[in-house]
């Protein structure tokens, strides 16, 4: 199993298909290793024992017993354990974000943010800031385009973690 899983490196490697040659023989081994393959990759063990050997997230336990469950794409798509919002201080200016309220001058970004070394343990290079006015912005995540199927959030209980700084100067 080792070998296989450090061969594994794309979807494009485990979604090979065997080559059909004009010998009959060959043609009939070819197609018998590629179905019992095509066996193997069904397994959803297998999937969990390839993101354990990759150090990946796993989905929780609770959700490894449905069914409906696609281990062999949550293997590469990790949607569990990550961070959905894809500009979540303004690396990207305001990429992804929609402002609804920009009272006094609004949202700007600061290269690097004014206070921000002194007051929090981690370097943050980049933040987004506001005057003194009322400001708000949201931002949606696509569960679908990041991995997230609408059975596995009804089968478990589907939260999220929001988690955010502010420093008043």
């Amino acid at each position: 199993m080792t070998e296989i899983f450090r061969r594994i490196d794309d979807a494009k490697t485990v979604g090979y298909i065997c080559p059909l040659v004009d010998c009959y023989i060959i043609v009939f081994l070819l197609v018998q290793v590629c179905r019992r393959w095509h066996y193997v990759l069904s397994l959803p063990g297998f999937w969990i024992s390839y993101m354990k050997y990759r150090s990946q997230t796993l989905p929780p336990h609770s959700l490894r017993l449905v069914p409906e469950l696609n281990t062999k794409k949550v293997a590469f798509i990790q949607p569990f354990g990550k961070n959905l919002i894809t500009n979540p201080s303004g690396e990207n200016s305001m990429g992804g974000w929609i402002v609804t309220d920009k009272e006094g001058h609004g949202f700007n970004i600061e290269r690097p943010p004014n206070g921000c070394a002194e007051c929090l343990e981690e370097h943050i290079s980049v933040a987004f800031v506001t005057s003194y006015g009322w400001c708000r912005k949201y931002y949606v995540v696509d569960l679908w385009k990041e991995g997230i199927e609408v059975s596995w959030a009804i089968v478990i209980d589907c939260f999220v973690i929001l988690d955010s700084n502010y420093i008043s100067l």
